[in-house]
This record gives C-alpha cells, sequence and structure tokens, in this order.
C-alpha cells in the first residue's frame, strides 16, 4: 500500500543532484524560504510537494505547479508568492502525511493557496491608469503559475535519484518498516 513520507536525513548516492538545501526566490526577487525536504509517494517515487522552511523552522508545503527554476540563481527555484504568501499557509509537520488528518491539513493548503490567488487578484483592481499595469503584470504571473513551468535539469535528475534510490528509501522509512512488520 502506497503512502506520503519525507526524505529526512536520506542522503543520496550523488548529492548534486538533491535540491535540499535550494533557496526560494518570490515574487520580488527575495529570497523567501529554503528547501529542504519533499514529500513524494513511496509507491513511484514521485515528488509531490517541497517542503519549504519560511524562517524560525516553520516549514510550510508549496506544490510544485507553484515553483519554477531560478533564472539568476544556481541552486534555487522561484515563484510567484510572496514571504506574506508563505505566512498564510499552514504549518507542515511530517507526522501529518499518514495520520488521519492528512486530507484536512491538504484541503486547508489548497484554500490558503486559493485565498492568496483570490487576494492577487482582488488587488489588481486599482484606478484606471494603473490598472492597464497591473493586468499586463500579472498576466506574466498567472502564466508563470498556470504553465507548470520546467523545474529544470537539477530538479529532473533529483527526481530521477529519488526513483532510482527509491527501495534504499522505503528501507529507511520508519513507516515502510511498521507495515513490512504488520504484512
Amino acid at each position: 500500500m502506497s503512502h506520503l513520507a519525507t526524505l529526512r536525513d536520506y542522503r543520496f548516492h550523488n548529492s548534486s543532484e538533491d535540491i535540499r538545501g535550494f533557496s526560494l526566490f518570490g515574487e520580488s526577487g527575495k529570497q523567501i524560504a529554503s528547501v529542504n525536504d519533499v514529500v513524494l509517494d513511496h509507491e513511484g517515487g514521485t515528488i509531490q510537494f517541497v517542503v519549504a522552511d519560511s524562517g524560525h523552522n516553520r516549514n510550510v508545503l508549496i506544490p510544485l505547479n507553484r515553483l519554477s527554476r531560478s533564472l539568476t540563481h544556481d541552486r534555487a527555484f522561484s515563484s510567484n508568492l510572496a514571504a506574506s504568501d508563505l505566512d498564510r499557509l499552514p504549518i507542515f509537520n511530517p507526522a501529518m502525511l499518514n495520520s488521519d488528518n492528512w486530507d484536512d491539513y491538504e484541503r486547508l493548503l489548497h484554500s490558503a493557496l486559493e485565498d492568496v490567488a483570490d487576494a492577487r487578484r482582488e488587488s489588481r483592481v486599482k484606478p484606471a491608469r494603473e490598472n492597464v499595469l497591473s493586468i499586463n503584470r500579472g498576466a506574466r504571473s498567472q502564466i508563470s503559475s498556470d504553465a507548470f513551468p520546467s523545474l529544470g535539469p537539477t530538479f529532473r535528475g533529483f527526481q530521477e535519484s529519488v526513483r532510482r534510490e527509491l527501495q534504499h528509501i522505503k528501507n529507511e522509512c520508519g513507516d515502510c518498516d511498521k507495515r513490512r512488520r504488520i504484512a
């Protein structure tokens, strides 16, 4: 039976492909978080979310469709989110991945992301002349978020490493170990 899990302290044979430690730059071009883990499906090794430390060890989940490869920084992703947007996301605790609360958490996360998007749409309505610039800026950021931009070759290499080493990852997973003992 498949479940979601984080990598925790798992170390890859080729650490150059590891995205943990990448910076996350927001819409302002300033760093808003650091990637410290990922959430993956143990069935196929598909990464679902990045776990981002938004400051003071406050971890939040960010779906991959909210990220793109940074074109201006090495070992970094970009997002159209702002630091204040991350503050609106629910705090993530890895223990909830396999609890009865996961579905509630995931609904809360997606609701918070919708609230962020709604607030952005509302803030774009400005008096006549400024509205033209706002619409143009909004169109660019909307394309960035909705087009699922490439996360780049490093992310693809990391995803491949996860899949290649999935059995080793499962062997170090406490939940997988419990499931093996029960079976």
